[in-house]
């Protein structure tokens, strides 16, 4: 597919608008990622809990 000219302005336009939404949808895209993996540490360190509980009468025990 050849691309079609429509005056080297309106080029030069649609290549720095395409460029500016490639950018802009790079930055949502790690701003998601960084949001999913607090999410996803909260999740871990929750269901590691529930798995493993921790037992706060034997650490009050140990420590006196």
């Amino acid at each position: 597919m050849t691309k079609q000219s429509f005056g080297k302005y309106f080029d030069d336009q649609h290549d720095r608008i395409v460029k500016a939404m490639q950018n802009k949808n790079k930055q949502l895209n790690v701003e998601w990622m960084e949001e999913y993996e607090k999410r996803g540490q909260k999740d871990y360190n929750h269901r590691m809990s529930i798995k493993s509980p921790v037992d706060s009468t034997k650490i009050k025990k140990e420590n006196e």
